[in-house]
């Protein structure tokens, strides 16, 4: 696979691919666009090749890419290279902790002539709970190798709601081990095929280590 070129844009600014790093904001900031806003949802961001039929958002971003930009800004190496294939499943996920660094997720879009920001929770709505994901519940695992191959970038599976130890993000809060609860938050998106920016900020422990 051809290695990205960064690029500097001012001081700690960089482009990498369709990514732009601030390192002093500890962002990562990308486009992508609504995939769906009806049916159930095991995703919060795929790739266009992914499993786009229950994901909420998509983009073209590289699973790749953003995970050597994450590392360009401190995330921490979370990648295991394993022996078999990670379970489609994982036994008993309640009581297994994601691991992971905290990061925050931000989705913003154009609206009427002004920016509207709504936190990645805040788009996703628990049926079961009758309320939004809660706050905080994403972290980074960085996926898995196996056989040679990057898993993220072979499944195109970047933010995960139900455990994917293949995604490069998870949700780590209540619901996570169930793909039956969610779907987008009635009226808290904008329409299939708008484009979005998403924002990924790392939590100060994480820039620190």
């Amino acid at each position: 696979m051809a290695q990205p070129v960064l690029r500097a844009v001012s001081p700690d600014v960089f482009d990498l691919a369709e990514i732009r790093l601030d390192k002093r904001q500890r962002t990562a900031t990308f486009p992508a666009v609504v995939n769906m806003t009806n049916g159930p949802l095991e995703y919060l961001l795929v790739t266009s090749y992914g499993k786009k039929h229950e994901s909420l958002l998509r983009t073209e971003v590289l699973p790749y890419n953003l995970h050597l930009a994450m590392l360009l800004l401190g995330v921490g190496s979370r990648t295991n290279t394993v022996s078999t294939p990670p379970p489609a499943q994982i036994k008993n996920p309640s009581a297994e902790a994601i691991p992971g660094s905290k990061i925050a997720i931000e989705v913003s879009w154009e609206a009427e002539g002004r920016t509207v920001r709504r936190s990645a929770e805040d788009l996703l709505y628990n049926q079961q709970a009758k309320a939004t994901l809660s706050q905080g519940a994403w972290v980074y695992n960085g996926s898995e190798i196996w056989d040679g191959s990057f898993l993220a970038e072979r499944d195109g599976s970047i933010v995960s709601l139900v455990t994917d130890l293949t995604a490069l993000m998870n949700n780590s809060g209540l619901g996570h081990d169930d793909d039956h609860i969610w779907t987008a938050n009635p009226g808290g998106l904008p329409a299939p095929k708008t484009p979005v920016v998403v924002t990924l900020r790392l939590a100060a422990a994480t820039a620190a280590n």
